[in-house]
């Protein structure tokens, strides 16, 4: 018996690493801008600090949980932008 085969779809020469180059963009472009927001809030750091004079553990609090908040919306961003969760963040 022969297995079926099936038809080849002709592929340009230099399509994949092309297209593997854009899809590390896009997957990449989160991670930059949750490093643009934790930049920004380290520079916000001496006025928020100033204005409602949080503690100590409250400061750290604050540095940690921003960049996992962001993460996670953008993580469900991309999830429901590719149709697999219908929950919006934020």
């Amino acid at each position: 018996m022969s297995t079926p085969t099936r038809p080849r779809i002709p592929v340009q020469p230099g399509a994949a690493p092309v297209r593997r180059w854009w899809a590390l963009a896009v997957l990449m472009l989160p991670v930059l801008l949750v490093s643009i927001d934790n930049t920004v809030l380290n520079l916000a750091l001496p006025q928020i600090s100033e204005a409602l004079s949080p503690s100590g553990t409250q400061l750290l609090w604050v540095i940690d949980i921003y960049p996992s908040y962001s993460r996670g919306c953008w993580s469900r961003w991309a999830a429901s932008a590719t149709g697999s969760a219908g929950a919006d963040c934020c």
